[in-house]
C-alpha cells in the first residue's frame, strides 16, 4: 500500500493521498515486487471500480474475475 500510495498518489499540503482507481488502472504498477497475474488483477480491479454502478455487489466482480461464487463448504468461512 505504501509503494502505491508513494507512487501514484496526489500530494495534498505535504501528505499523499491514496491513489485513485484510474491512477492505479493507468500505470503498469512495474514498481510492485509481486507476479505480473496480480499487478493485472489489480489494473483489472481499479477499472471495475471506476466504472461500477454497484460497487457493494460482489457477484458481478466475480462474474467478471471468473472467481467462483462462494458455495456451502467456503460461505462459514468467508463470513467468518
Amino acid at each position: 500500500m505504501q509503494q502505491l500510495v508513494q507512487q501514484l498518489g496526489d500530494q495534498v499540503a505535504g501528505q499523499r493521498l491514496l491513489p485513485t482507481p484510474q491512477a492505479i488502472a493507468d500505470s503498469e504498477l512495474t514498481f510492485l515486487k509481486m507476479p505480473q497475474a496480480r499487478r493485472d488483477t489489480l489494473r483489472g480491479f481499479s477499472r471495475y471500480m471506476q466504472h461500477s454502478k454497484a460497487l457493494e455487489d460482489i457477484s458481478a466482480w466475480q462474474a467478471l474475475k471468473g472467481i467462483p461464487v462462494p458455495g456451502p463448504v467456503s460461505t462459514p468461512v468467508c463470513a467468518a
